[in-house]
């Protein structure tokens, strides 16, 4: 048995909070306006201090202290809103209790692809429509969270795949591989999606991260722009956890709607989203 079928066996998998479902509904639809999104944040004290904290925090600089909800939506905008709420909530579902990963880094690394997705699409030659953006912030957040999964329920495996890297000088998802088959934490995470209702763009880019050319057709230029972020990311920062990954192809530029001489510019976009991304982290008290 996979590690996907296993994982359709587990009682206690962690839930995507409501709260974020609720959020995305509304910015997604007609009625969106900052009064609603504003009361849903409120009915969780917690999250909505972490909200002020990150709306008044250095990266934004608002010209005055932000002290409600409702003023940070109409300063920061809805999709930021958004993100926001996301992150922590989904990093408030998946407590660190591990010996072998580095929960921060890992969320610095996700957050900060997150945010080089978007990055990528806006500098593509590619229309992304406003939902594909929200698509692929969601995809970046939640590329390797299956990862997560591995390390907390199925952690012995998880740390003999670690030991036997660093034993043989393998990439982390070179002995993936060997131990798991060819259904990677890629597609671990896409399941717990897929059991979240999450869109199918984000299970797709989640999925197929680490080989867009897989991706369904209509979706290749989400999947090609998730691998992208993954790769200038690990690439930028050659101590991530998933080290160096497989150089792209032809097709995954063409894909994403870049060309490989955008690259020097994406790395440079990278050094200020790992800033942002730290800087969030730290002020929401991740």
């Amino acid at each position: 048995m996979n590690f996907v079928q296993r994982l359709y066996r587990i009682n206690e998998l962690p839930a995507l909070p409501e709260i974020v479902l609720q959020i995305q509904s509304l910015i997604g639809s007609d009625a969106a306006d900052a009064r609603k999104v504003a009361r849903i944040i409120e009915q969780d004290v917690a999250l909505s201090a972490k909200v002020l904290k990150v709306a008044n925090s250095a990266y934004y600089g608002p010209a005055q202290k932000i002290s409600s909800v409702q003023h940070a939506i109409t300063q920061i905008g809805f999709n930021e809103i958004c993100n926001i709420v996301t992150t922590v909530s989904l990093v408030n579902q998946f407590p660190n209790r591990s010996t072998i990963l580095n929960y921060h880094q890992f969320w610095r690394h996700s957050l900060t692809a997150a945010y080089l997705a978007q990055n990528i699409a806006k500098m593509s030659t590619v229309s992304f429509s406003s939902d594909e953006l929200q698509y692929l912030f969601l995809a970046g957040l939640m590329h390797d969270v299956g990862i997560l999964i591995y390390d907390q329920f199925f952690h012995s495996e998880f740390k003999s795949m670690v030991e036997d890297a660093t034993a043989q000088g393998q990439t982390f998802l070179q002995s993936e591989l060997a131990h798991a088959g060819n259904l990677s934490h890629a597609w671990v995470g896409s399941a717990l999606l897929e059991l979240w209702k999450l869109d199918i763009p984000i299970v797709s880019g989640v999925r197929f991260h680490h080989e867009p050319h897989k991706a369904p057709e209509k979706l290749k230029h989400i999947a090609a722009v998730a691998f992208l972020a993954e790769y200038v990311e690990c690439s930028f920062r050659p101590d991530a956890f998933e080290g160096r990954i497989d150089e792209p192809p032809a097709e995954v530029w063409r894909a994403a709607g870049l060309l490989p001489d955008s690259l020097p510019l994406l790395y440079e976009s990278t050094e200020l989203l790992v800033e942002k991304s730290d800087l969030m982290l730290a002020t929401s008290g991740m």
